[in-house]
């Protein structure tokens, strides 16, 4: 609900901002044709489970690591999902360079 006095120039800014929406969502569209139904079900993947055996691991259960330092831990750490949360733009590492996407 909006006041008279404010209800054109938020109409004008909502209309800018789906428009700016609208020009970076046509230029990430692909290039091709999409296609058919028909040509996503021949390539369907297979998978072949029925002759997967999996490998039982060396120790079942919960396991501590006690001896592996942060330096070295920090270099299997995925930040982009906390990025994401706080709404940061950009993926992680880049995020940290200051680029973006």
């Amino acid at each position: 609900m909006l006041s008279k006095e404010y209800k054109s120039a938020y109409a004008q800014k909502i209309k800018k901002e789906y428009e700016i929406v609208r020009e970076q969502y046509a230029r990430k569209r692909t290039r091709g044709a999409p296609v058919t139904l028909e040509q996503a079900c021949e390539n369907a993947l297979t998978l072949g489970w029925n002759n997967y055996k999996p490998v039982r691991p060396e120790q079942l259960g919960m396991q501590t690591i006690t001896d592996a330092s942060m330096s070295t831990l920090r270099e299997y750490i995925d930040w982009t999902p906390f990025s994401m949360t706080w709404s940061l733009a950009g993926k992680y590492p880049r995020i940290l360079d200051g680029g973006s996407g």
